[in-house]
């Protein structure tokens, strides 16, 4: 009976995580095994992203991956960065990590801010937000176009 109960529920945060991770291949390979169950991989899932050094590795790739393409990230990229984030502050009860954020028309710091592009004085877009930890440490600066 609780196999069936299972089966209905929807997972619908979680299911929502697999299906972007799907759409875009080389997290999928990352990420998940090909040869795997869809309700295992789901469970992978949620044990990989709930990991603080896994979601760290996952911004070190979008983070790439716009310098690269000298872009924001998408909004599936996005999505994805805030559910694993989310999976992650599931396991504190008080603290929770965060995305940090920085608006257009800041100075840039280096301090505070990761350059994608080679010049500037002010940010101009942030392309992805940066992460602190459940201890607010700053362990990802936010990823901004000057």
């Amino acid at each position: 009976e609780s196999a069936a109960v299972i089966e209905h529920q929807p997972f619908g945060p979680e299911r929502e995580l697999l299906d972007w991770i799907n759409t875009d291949p080389a997290l999928k390979d990352a990420w998940l095994s090909v040869d795997e169950p869809v309700e295992r991989r789901l469970v992978r899932l949620i044990a990989i992203a709930s990991q603080w050094d896994r979601l760290l590795l996952l911004w070190d790739r979008l983070g790439a991956r716009c310098k690269d393409e000298q872009r924001g990230a998408s909004s599936s990229e996005q999505k994805i960065l805030s559910r694993s984030l989310e999976l992650h502050n599931l396991v504190w009860q008080e603290h929770q990590a965060s995305l940090q954020t920085v608006q257009a028309g800041t100075s840039f710091d280096p301090l505070s801010h990761e350059r994608g592009t080679l010049h500037g004085d002010a940010v101009s877009a942030q392309w992805l937000p940066g992460l602190r930890n459940a201890a607010g440490q700053l362990q990802r600066k936010p990823l901004v176009r000057t």
